[in-house]
């Protein structure tokens, strides 16, 4: 149940800012949003994936023994290539272009909710 009220309130928090929306937003999802991202939304541009993962010190660990996992540069950046080009997002026509060349696209590193993941590289 507490899954479930977190992840309403960080879709209803994001969703409000993906439609430009200002005005008071309620500390409760300040908090939410605080306790569930490892680096919070900003304005995304090709390269912030792995400039924030490697400024932030984000690194995955092995489930289990905590043992770090290097992810290397290279993969990094295929990662953030794949995702750029596969996952789509809304233009101001509301037609669907790559995530990469969205106008207003956000970028959310997550982190980990339950389960057996220790790192979730997630954008939004």
């Amino acid at each position: 149940m507490h899954v479930g009220i977190a992840n309403t309130g960080q879709y209803l928090s994001r969703i409000r800012a993906q439609g430009g929306r200002e005005g008071q937003v309620a500390d409760v999802l300040l908090n939410m949003e605080e306790l569930s991202d490892f680096v919070p939304a900003s304005s995304y541009k090709v390269g912030d994936y792995k400039r924030q993962i490697k400024d932030k010190d984000i690194t995955a660990t092995k489930t289990g023994t905590g043992r770090r996992v290097n992810v290397s540069d290279k993969d990094l950046e295929i990662f953030e290539e794949h995702f750029g080009r596969v996952w789509k997002e809304p233009d101001a026509t509301g037609a669907q272009v790559p995530f990469a060349k969205g106008k207003d696209t956000k970028l959310v590193i997550k982190a980990p909710g339950a389960g057996g993941a220790s790192v979730r590289f997630l954008c939004l």
